[in-house]
């Protein structure tokens, strides 16, 4: 049970990181966002998205994880960054 409790505790640390870098990561994000308004450009670019999901899931491959694993947590990150861009 000492096993159990100890990998819990280390996936609750882990856990924390994956937050504080997300939220890093949307600090940027939103940066990006008011870049583009006031460009008056788009907020997808498409090549941009194929180029990243292509290099997330090769990483991700590299670390034992599945591409539908990858795609579908880049696809949740994509679609909420893009919803943050929009209210910029």
């Amino acid at each position: 049970m000492n096993d159990i409790i100890n990998h819990r505790k280390h996936i609750d640390k882990i856990d924390s990181r994956i937050i504080s870098l997300l939220g890093e990561r949307m600090m940027h994000v939103r940066a990006i966002g008011e870049i583009k308004n006031k460009l008056n450009t788009q907020v997808t670019d498409s090549k941009r998205w194929e180029s990243l999901i292509k290099d997330r899931i090769s990483k991700g491959i590299q670390n034992n994880l599945s591409p539908k694993l990858i795609t579908d947590l880049w696809d949740s990150i994509h679609r909420f960054s893009q919803t943050i861009e929009k209210k910029v």
